[in-house]
């Protein structure tokens, strides 16, 4: 989703620095928070223990991502210039909830393949 809107985005000619630097820092963030994750042993396989806290996150990351959309829907829709804002800024911040949840599903698919691999 942060690919689509970014690249809705770089059609207006916005800088493409910017929506790799926040792609990097998501990322960056994500693999931080899979690399603090806890992971359990049972008899057969590793688990991952999410608190609820860390739950909320998740939910909370994926509605920003919702969010953006409906902020680039309705700036698009309406076509005012004074939306232009907005909707960088909603693209600015789908790339960086993107980059975290992929730099989170990264880190923690390296870190339970290589506790399924020590266990064996």
């Amino acid at each position: 989703m942060g690919g689509i809107l970014s690249l809705l985005q770089l059609a207006d000619h916005q800088p493409a620095w910017m929506f790799g630097t926040a792609l990097g820092i998501g990322f960056v963030i994500g693999a931080i928070r899979g690399m603090l994750i806890g992971i359990e042993h049972d008899m057969y396989r590793p688990r991952v223990n999410l608190s609820h806290a860390a739950k909320l996150l998740l939910l909370w990351v994926a509605i920003a991502v919702g969010a953006t959309v409906v902020v680039e829907c309705l700036g698009a829709f309406f076509g005012f210039p004074e939306f232009d804002l907005f909707r960088f800024l909603a693209a600015l911040a789908a790339m960086l909830c993107a980059g975290a949840m992929l730099g989170r599903a990264f880190l923690l698919t390296i870190r339970l393949h290589r506790a399924d691999r020590g266990s064996a």
